[in-house]
């Protein structure tokens, strides 16, 4: 699978569809996320969710 980034604005909606298992990092250090980190695992849970990162 191939690392994408994707650059979000703030208050920006996007629509992705992402396969299971693919995780979202944050890619710099912005607030209180880390650069590298995880922050959420798509899974079947999130099907037809909307996820807001703040």
């Amino acid at each position: 699978m191939e690392n994408r980034l994707i650059q979000i604005a703030p208050h920006e909606l996007v629509n992705l569809a992402l396969p299971l298992g693919s995780g979202v990092t944050s890619a710099a250090t912005e607030g209180a996320h880390q650069a590298g980190k995880m922050m959420t695992m798509i899974s079947d849970s999130l099907s037809g969710t909307t996820i807001a990162v703040d």
